[in-house]
């Protein structure tokens, strides 16, 4: 990269380019004329030159006194801008002779895009395509592995955002999972978790206080009539009795509430069952909580 470059323009565009330098930490020089001293585009210029009087023939449109300003000043390229001498061929081969770099098209593309001459233009491309073409081989050597890697990347990146979409569904339907239970008289939070078939001991009632938190101010003061969600304890393990089958245990609150995920069961037990369709009273499968659904790893 280039530590000093001379701007060739003057204006919104010299301003432009003179942001980009400054972005890059390139020091720019910049030029005017005698009519445009104190002009915007000068400031926060390493140097100013004054190249010429106020008529641009004399000063930006003058290549002699530009690329003197160049070499003056320790520039290493000239940015010639837009309009002015962006499109002359010979300002770019002056450049190049007085051994710095015109930072545009190379003078000769320049001319062929200049020349009407259709058949120069097209031998010309063609000449381009012949120099480039080697370089594209090269590089698309390079490139296409890695185009695989980002695919195969991107195709694991989808994985992820589904199995994100369905944890969070399973969390909500977890969060929200229960059975409604209407009080009646005499019922406490105790009684109704010690008889309750879910769960069958009283001191688990913490937890259906909890789930209805919102709803119970004090686990003491319940009322009858009022209805209330008894949570589903989700079962690590389940042990098969006769008539079971795998949609069937899926489909238990306790194990997925839902018989479609019977491949969860299946995937996670098939040290134990060698065919989904053979399971026997007695056997005892585990029941695992995510990483499978409908069959899917």
């Amino acid at each position: 990269m280039f530590s000093r470059i001379l701007i060739a323009n003057r204006g919104e565009i010299a301003c432009r380019i003179a942001r980009t330098c400054s972005r890059l930490g390139i020091e720019y020089v910049a030029v005017y004329s005698a009519a445009d001293a104190g002009a915007l585009h000068l400031e926060g210029a390493a140097e100013t030159v004054c190249v010429g009087a106020g008529p641009s023939s004399e000063s930006y449109l003058n290549m002699d006194r530009l690329i003197e300003a160049a070499k003056a000043t320790g520039c290493q390229a000239i940015h010639p801008g837009y309009g002015f001498l962006s499109e002359n061929a010979s300002f770019a081969h002056a450049i190049e002779n007085a051994g710095l770099v015109f930072i545009g098209p190379r003078p000769e593309t320049i001319e062929a895009m200049g020349d009407k001459n259709i058949e120069l233009q097209i031998a010309y491309w063609e000449w381009v395509k012949s120099e480039a073409d080697p370089i594209v081989e090269e590089w698309e050597a390079k490139v296409l592995p890695l185009r695989a890697i980002r695919d195969a990347l991107q195709a694991e990146i989808n994985q992820l955002n589904q199995d994100i979409t369905w944890l969070r569904g399973e969390i909500n339907r977890l969060r929200n999972s229960g059975v409604n239970h209407t009080i009646v008289d005499g019922e406490s939070l105790w009684l109704i978790a010690s008889y309750h078939y879910y769960f069958g001991n009283g001191s688990e009632w913490p937890r259906i206080y909890e789930r209805n938190s919102a709803q119970i101010s004090d686990p003491n003061m319940i009322y009858a009539g009022d209805t209330i969600i008894v949570p589903v304890p989700m079962a690590s393990s389940y042990t098969v009795v006769g008539g079971d089958y795998l949609g069937k245990i899926a489909g238990y609150g306790i194990v997925y509430n839902s018989r479609g995920e019977w491949p969860q069961l299946y995937e996670g037990n098939r040290d134990k069952i060698s065919d989904p369709n053979l399971i026997y009273p007695g056997q005892i499968l585990t029941i695992p909580r995510g990483g499978v659904r409908g069959g899917r790893q």
